[in-house]
């Protein structure tokens, strides 16, 4: 007899499965709990490139964002997702994984029944936080595992849909108004947009993606303090580059960083 929790999650799936139409390619995992998912991901590379692994918690006991900092994960109905697969070296859209996600994020929930004033005031804060009027409440974190030309990639998505457990964070995270028997119709958007660009290596929809980044950039023109190693720069938000590399408009010019701790003066 299954238990209650394997019952949720059979139904889960099988919703995910009939809106996103998923193909066979597409193994999905829930786990009541576990420590990380982009890690669990991980310790199975080298992944298969004819198959993408969604890996979904309830709940994460050493859940990390950029930089290995701590990601709260608890189990108050929040998303923690990793999408795990195999590459090659020259996949096109790799390399800007991290923006062109972010940006999906944000497009998909747009279009999802979240409250209007709210789904219009979410902004990206370069190169991987989803922000609501400068409180986190969501995040991406790609990484890579190299075997010669093959690459195993996992991006691992967090979105707070619950204030609960955010406390000790104070004002610094907050959360997203979607109901629970929304966010699998949401999470099918998310996930088509997923396959176009790393299954089917559309280059024109991670172009029109990352055309959106103007209205959406949280940093444009605002006081920046970026730290890239031991070096420490200043200047203003001036965008992004070509390659998604954060523009910084400094006193002896426009400064392209490709990583860096952000922080706002």
């Amino acid at each position: 007899m299954p238990t209650l929790f394997e019952l949720q999650n059979r139904i889960f799936c099988a919703l995910l499965r009939s809106y996103c139409c998923l193909s066979r390619r597409y193994s999905i995992e829930i786990f009541d709990q576990i420590d990380s998912t982009n890690s669990y991901l991980l310790q199975r590379s080298p992944l298969q490139s004819d198959r993408v692994q969604l890996l979904f918690a309830r709940r994460q006991t050493a859940g990390r964002g950029q930089y290995r900092r701590q990601w709260l994960s608890p189990e108050t109905g929040n998303l923690y997702l990793s999408i795990g697969f195999g590459a090659e070296m020259n996949h096109p859209n790799l390399s800007q994984a991290s923006l062109l996600t972010g940006v999906l994020l944000i497009t998909t929930l747009q279009n999802s029944p979240m409250p209007e004033p709210i789904k219009h005031r979410l902004q990206l804060k370069w190169p991987n936080d989803l922000w609501l009027e400068g409180a986190k409440v969501g995040g991406v974190l790609t990484e890579q595992r190299f075997t010669g030309q093959h690459i195993s990639m996992v991006i691992g998505l967090g979105v707070n849909f619950s204030g609960e457990g955010l406390e000790p964070l104070e004002s610094s995270y907050s959360y997203l108004s979607l109901e629970a028997g929304a966010q699998p119709v949401w999470l099918a958007q998310l996930l088509q947009g997923m396959d176009r660009l790393f299954c089917q290596f559309d280059t024109q929809y991670a172009v029109e993606l990352l055309q959106l980044w103007p209205t959406l950039d949280a940093l444009w023109q605002q006081p920046l303090q970026v730290q890239q190693g031991e070096r420490v720069f200043y200047g203003t938000g001036a965008g992004i580059d070509s390659r998604g590399h954060l523009l910084l408009s400094t006193q002896e010019g426009v400064v392209a960083l490709c990583s860096g701790s952000v922080v706002l003066c």
